[in-house]
């Protein structure tokens, strides 16, 4: 049997749609809050080297032709993945994905910091860019479903979970997004130091991804080990995890 982050909720007495109190402790569960860090987090190490690298590369030398191809395999390795990951998250739970989805996302961050200005070849472009799509596809794929579990049985709350999760994740990973500009321009001055303080400032966010992947596989073995134990849980919380 295998363990999947984000398992069936128990089963509770009928609660009013409207009690904005019961809302409330859901959405501050680690079961709702974890999935949102990583879609926040896999968003804004994705995104942030992904909406200036153009730039970056064209002040190295490099053709519009050459950023362009890097921007098409990019965005193919981003979504080619889903042909797979939804078996994958299905088999094996959104924590063995998040896993897989950080160990992309660093490689991919790595080689985007280790870029140097050469203009006969853009295979670490390429390289560093396609490990990027893959871990965003798998974390943020993973996220998605460990939220829908959150809801599982309370469909009254699904709409503003929903939007809750939405929010906070384009809202936070947008704001995340939008300093790559200044960490570039201003704080890294440009050029190859300027693209190299960006990747520093998203290798930090990798290491915050793993600080909640972390947490994520503590709660889940926690609960794995009051199930095995027969230890009764809390009516209010969301189950974390399910043996499939």
């Amino acid at each position: 049997s295998s363990t999947n982050f984000g398992g069936n909720a128990k089963k509770e007495s009928k609660a009013d749609p409207s009690s904005s109190t019961q809302l409330l402790s859901l959405l501050l569960q680690p079961e709702f809050l974890y999935p949102l860090f990583i879609s926040i987090l896999c968003w804004a190490v994705m995104a942030m080297p992904m909406s200036i690298f153009r730039v970056v590369m064209h002040s190295f030398g490099f053709t519009t032709r050459q950023s362009l191809t890097v921007i098409e395999v990019h965005f193919l390795s981003m979504y080619a993945p889903g042909f797979v990951t939804g078996t994958y998250i299905k088999k094996y739970g959104s924590i063995r994905a998040w896993q897989v989805a950080i160990c992309c996302l660093l490689v991919g961050t790595i080689i985007n910091l280790v870029t140097q200005e050469n203009t006969n070849t853009s295979a670490t472009w390429l390289l560093g860019f396609i490990f990027l799509g893959i871990g965003w596809n798998f974390a943020f794929s993973g996220a998605t479903v460990a939220v829908t579990k959150v809801y599982e049985d309370r469909n009254h709350f699904k709409s503003q979970i929903q939007a809750a999760n939405e929010f906070g994740t384009f809202f936070l990973s947008g704001a995340l997004i939008f300093s790559a500009g200044y960490l570039y321009t201003h704080a890294g001055g440009g050029g190859l130091n300027g693209w190299r303080i960006l990747n520093f400032s998203i290798l930090g966010l990798n290491v915050v991804f793993i600080v909640v992947l972390f947490l994520a596989m503590k709660k889940d073995r926690q609960q794995k080990a009051e199930i095995e134990t027969d230890v009764p849980t809390n009516g209010d919380n969301v189950g974390i995890c399910e043996t499939i």
